[in-house]
């Protein structure tokens, strides 16, 4: 039990903080301006080339009218040795689908560069096989996991007032330290919410 609600405690950070679970890694562009990730990982920004040079966020209104133009017909540069190089300069994220991205300039046809990107990786999930393994969250929302599943925990004993005393301290750390303010999440919780009469703890009524 405490198992899931560390996994429903990790997607809610994720929902929340993003960052928490971003990391940068290398991307190979296709030719033109439209690039696409996997479908399980969110782009957060591509940062630089290769060699260092930042590649900076753009409009994406002009980014797409760019693409019209067939990187057929692009120059080419080359480097002094004579190898055909490429430089990203500026992208732009569907903000629909952020998977989705388009560079500039348009990577001419047969060139495969590389640029670095920082991504939101998928929030692991884990089973009673992985329970020796370290939750790869930064340290300073690990603060946050605890508070979440202390609270789910003490929330199953709501008839002890101290044990619901000890589920909202827990659970007002936790949302607070989220930016979510907390009396609306306990409505939605036990029922209190958007007119509902419901169950659980009448303190957070509507």
């Amino acid at each position: 039990m405490l198992l899931s609600y560390t996994n429903t405690g990790l997607a809610e950070i994720s929902g929340y903080k993003p960052d928490a679970f971003t990391a940068t890694s290398s991307l190979v562009l296709v030719s033109g301006s439209y690039q696409t990730m996997a479908s399980n990982v969110r782009l957060i920004s591509v940062d630089s080339n290769t060699d260092g040079s930042l590649v900076h966020e753009a409009d994406l209104d002009l980014l797409r009218a760019y693409r019209t133009y067939d990187s057929n017909s692009l120059p080419i540069d080359f480097s002094a040795q004579g190898t055909p190089q490429y430089h990203a300069r500026s992208f732009a994220i569907d903000p629909k689908n952020p998977t989705t991205f388009y560079i500039s300039p348009p990577v001419p046809v047969g060139l495969s560069p590389s640029v670095r990107v920082t991504v939101q990786d998928t929030v692991p999930e884990y089973t009673d096989s992985m329970l020796d393994q370290t939750i790869p969250l930064e340290s300073k929302y690990r603060p946050n996991l605890w508070d979440y599943v202390l609270a789910r925990a003490f929330e199953l004993d709501m008839e002890s007032r101290e044990s619901r005393a000890n589920a909202q301290m827990h659970f007002t750390a936790f949302w607070q330290a989220m930016g979510v303010k907390y009396k609306r999440e306990t409505q939605f919780r036990n029922g209190f919410y958007n007119g509902q009469v419901g169950e659980g703890d009448s303190r957070v009524g509507p």
